[in-house]
């Protein structure tokens, strides 16, 4: 999907910035989706990107939360999809203005799709 959005990775402290967003995703999806085996629901790998692929898709248009399918799964997956856009707001990235002082201020839409794009590639 990077190739897709004309997104390049990372290099640097940047590199090692995006990686902890990356994780910290990755921690989110996996805490999220453990108890969906004792819970009785069998998820597809698929199921997961396709969550990924709608907040990349949100991001770039700016809409609401997709329809997922009113059955349990379809429940999880939608409270998923909440969650990791809840992310979103929580995440701030380093700025440097033109003066060289540093500040932080939410992540950027190109940053959190880069994230989100890395996020599906480690879920693969």
């Amino acid at each position: 999907m990077i190739a897709k959005v004309g997104l390049t990775r990372p290099q640097g402290n940047e590199a090692k910035e995006t990686a902890v967003i990356v994780d910290r995703l990755q921690q989110v999806v996996a805490d999220y989706i453990r108890p969906a085996a004792s819970m009785g629901l069998t998820l597809q790998g698929g199921d997961v990107a396709g969550v990924i692929r709608q907040l990349a898709e949100r991001t770039e248009r700016g809409e609401g939360v997709p329809p997922f399918a009113q059955t349990p799964e379809g429940y999880f997956l939608q409270g998923l999809y909440e969650e990791l856009a809840q992310e979103q707001v929580a995440i701030f990235e380093k700025a440097v203005d033109a003066e060289g002082k540093e500040s932080f201020r939410p992540i950027s839409g190109t940053s959190w799709q880069l994230a989100l794009d890395l996020l599906a590639a480690r879920l693969r």
